[in-house]
């Protein structure tokens, strides 16, 4: 699980400096709890202030939480 900080109705996820095939799975899950959570947050921003390599799973990853998150009405926002 990737380290998550909730603020009201906005949640920050903290990626790792890899964001690879071994990360990619947990990330996913992480976004999609906080989708599926009775408190939905109206934002997430995902914070990629750390991480230095991202593979194409990783990517597929994002684009997938994009989609989660797009469907259930949640700003995403990358930093």
């Amino acid at each position: 699980m990737f380290p998550v900080t909730i603020l009201e109705e906005i949640s920050q996820i903290q990626v790792p400096p890899r964001l690879s095939v071994l990360e990619a799975v947990a990330f996913k899950q992480t976004v999609q709890e906080l989708c599926q959570n009775d408190s939905t947050p109206s934002l997430i921003i995902i914070d990629f202030s750390q991480t230095t390599f991202m593979d194409s799973s990783g990517l597929g990853a994002l684009v997938t939480n994009f989609k989660i998150a797009q469907a259930k009405g949640i700003k995403l926002i990358l930093r």
